[in-house]
């Protein structure tokens, strides 16, 4: 994957980074330089997604990390700080599905495994990042949705009504970190080709044989593209990344953010250059007033290209255009 952006010096957590959309930001990041810091309750995953970071020669650590224990995201975030020094850039990702059951059929159970770890999980995970965040004076985060966050999604209730939540969560809290130099944003992923899409689709062949197409793990552009790149002082920012959208998304987001870097380095060198233009003609002004030389009717001075005065003037006079 080419990456246009440079991550050195940074530190990112990937939660849900043993596979899928996680594995592939995670790996994202670490070859854009960032520290990355991958977290999965499954913990061989992590382990060994590591270690090939590693190998590879990024900075790289995994930790088994259960979302919906708030002891253990706490002790995820203390982890990472102890072991890179700081927290810029968060993707809570982690996430599980249920069976597909209507309404008034889904259990309390799956209601309390997806609500604890889809909705909850998020916040803890937001919890402990701001607060880092907050003491070191700013960040990146970005939560990861769906498009079940965004229209209904029948037989899936729970998940439905987490990922709607991690929505309003996600939008809450850029409202009121807007102003310490911390964005918060949501992604939300169409059918995505990932290990957790194929456990749902295995559950539910008629599914599976309905879905015509798969977006990929290569979505993770569209989480990359928001951390990095938003202007300071906007709010929540929710990028639709369904399966067909999500890549132009991102391509069209990637290219107005690059766009908008290549003006405002065109616009500084311009101003450097001005500014350089200005020192030199106050140097020559000076020195045509100092010899004696005069400046003409038109503002032109006499130590100018032509050599001349008047109209014939190189140089115009500071005393005018100042």
């Amino acid at each position: 994957m080419n990456n246009p952006f440079d991550f050195s010096g940074k530190v990112a957590i990937i939660t849900g980074a043993a596979a899928g959309m996680g594995l592939a930001t995670a790996n994202a990041f670490a070859e854009a330089g960032a520290a990355v810091v991958l977290a999965d309750y499954k913990e061989d995953g992590v382990k060994a997604a590591a270690e090939r970071l590693v190998a590879a020669g990024h900075k790289a650590i995994a930790l088994r990390c259960d979302v919906s224990d708030d002891a253990q995201v706490q002790a995820m975030v203390e982890r990472t700080v102890a072991e890179f020094g700081r927290l810029d850039a968060a993707f809570n990702n982690a996430g599980v599905m249920a069976r597909i059951a209507p309404t008034a059929e889904s259990t309390r159970e799956d209601w309390d495994r997806v609500i604890g770890i889809n909705l909850r999980g998020v916040w803890s995970c937001m919890k402990h990042e701001l607060r880092q965040m907050e003491r070191q004076g700013g960040g990146a985060i970005v939560n990861t949705s769906s498009a079940s966050g965004v229209v209904a999604t029948p037989g899936l209730p729970h998940y439905t009504a987490a990922k709607h939540g991690v929505l309003g969560l996600t939008k809450s809290a850029a409202l009121e970190y807007n102003n310490k130099n911390i964005r918060v944003n949501a992604v939300c992923p169409g059918m995505v080709d990932t290990p957790l899409t194929q456990q749902f689709f295995d559950s539910s062949p008629k599914l599976a044989a309905a879905v015509q197409r798969l977006g990929d793990a290569e979505l993770v552009e569209v989480a990359r593209v928001v951390v990095v790149d938003r202007e300071p002082g906007q709010a929540a920012q929710v990028v639709d990344a369904g399966t067909r959208r999500g890549a132009a998304a991102a391509r069209r987001l990637g290219l107005l953010q690059r766009l908008r870097r290549e003006l405002g380095q065109q616009a500084a060198r311009a101003h450097r250059l001005h500014g350089n233009a200005m020192k030199l003609r106050r140097v020559h002004h000076a020195r045509c007033m100092g010899s004696g030389i005069g400046i003409g009717p038109d503002g032109g001075c006499g130590c100018g290209p032509s050599g001349g005065r008047g109209s014939g003037g190189g140089w115009p006079c500071m005393a005018r255009s100042s």
